[in-house]
């Protein structure tokens, strides 16, 4: 039923904010307000219509910003731990977890306090506590909401996001989503600096040991034309110079672009013995015919590949 709600927004903002009652039942309560985060998010619903309530959301997300608080501290216990046993880079293969992806979470939460933000200041204190989470996507999701809402957030926040390749393209991508690229750190805002961020965030790894840029070349992607990336990358200090390419970026180079369709670790060996260009052009080719149904099944099977491979070193 709230999936048909859903997709009714502006009939189900009616039901609000009666239909709030049912969050006292715990079978009701995630599904009846995440409806309602959907609702204020896209603007169906004012915090004067759910406001009586305000007192058992902001317990709730007090509560769930006190679990947050104790997984990040139990993240630096054991990242201090690796750091301090680490010899074999093992420190660096933590996966980024997503605090938010297993029902309702705290940025929830933060769409539902921010219409009190001007009046409350435990809603700021909230914001300002999320901010400063250890969390890195904790404290991206709420200076981006902060920042649509025309709130500011300190330029150090934002620098702090940007230095890391892992988020700088997510930073972009959700600044440009909603309409505050003037907030961009400009000091980061480049094509080579963005797809080298959109290439590093396929990988799952926390950290990723060395980023090399190699090349760059014109690209023509479903009819579309743009500047492709490669680069050579590796995951461990012992492991081998792999390729990996992002684009499209616009061919005008003071341009750029959340596009990163063309993004990817290909986990191929980067050869000492054989022309890197060839290489490169045939990862491309690779990843261009895998946006082709009947050439996905070519690539899949390791006999046609290789038979492709041997035909275009000999020029067949």
């Amino acid at each position: 039923i709230f999936r048909n709600l859903e997709d009714t927004l502006a009939l189900s903002a009616g039901l609000f904010p009666d239909l709030l009652q049912l969050s006292t039942l715990a079978d009701y309560k995630e599904p009846v307000t995440d409806l309602l985060v959907t609702l204020v998010d896209s603007g169906f619903i004012q915090s004067k219509q759910y406001k009586k309530y305000f007192s058992t959301i902001y317990i709730d997300a007090k509560l769930a910003q006190k679990r947050q608080q104790t997984k990040d501290e139990k993240q630096m216990q054991e990242d201090k731990k690796k750091e301090d046993d680490r010899n074999d880079d093992q420190g660096s293969s933590r996966p980024i977890e997503n605090y938010n992806k297993n029902g309702f979470g705290l940025n929830d939460y933060a769409v539902l306090l921010m219409p009190f933000y001007d009046r409350n200041k435990n809603v700021q204190q909230f914001f300002s506590r999320m901010l400063q989470s250890k969390d890195d996507l904790v404290k991206m999701e709420a200076a981006v909401l902060m920042l649509r809402n025309r709130k500011e957030v300190p330029d150090s926040i934002l620098n702090s996001l940007a230095a890391d390749d892992k988020y700088l393209g997510i930073l972009f991508y959700k600044l440009e989503h909603v309409g505050r690229l003037d907030k961009f750190p400009k000091a980061y805002k480049s094509q080579l600096a963005l797809a080298r961020s959109y290439m590093v965030a396929q990988s799952e790894r926390s950290k990723i040991d060395s980023i090399s840029f190699l090349s760059k070349d014109i690209t023509y992607l479903k009819g579309k034309k743009g500047m492709l990336y490669f680069f050579k990358y590796r995951l461990k200090k012992t492991d081998d110079w792999k390729i990996g390419l992002s684009g499209l970026q616009p061919l005008n180079e003071n341009e750029v672009s959340s596009d990163d369709e063309l993004s990817l670790l290909t986990d191929k060996k980067l050869k000492e013995y054989e022309p890197q260009n060839e290489q490169l052009n045939l990862q491309l080719k690779k990843v261009l015919f895998g946006f082709h149904k009947s050439a996905k099944n070519f690539f899949s099977n390791d006999n046609a590949y290789d038979n492709y491979k041997m035909a275009d070193d000999y020029g067949d």
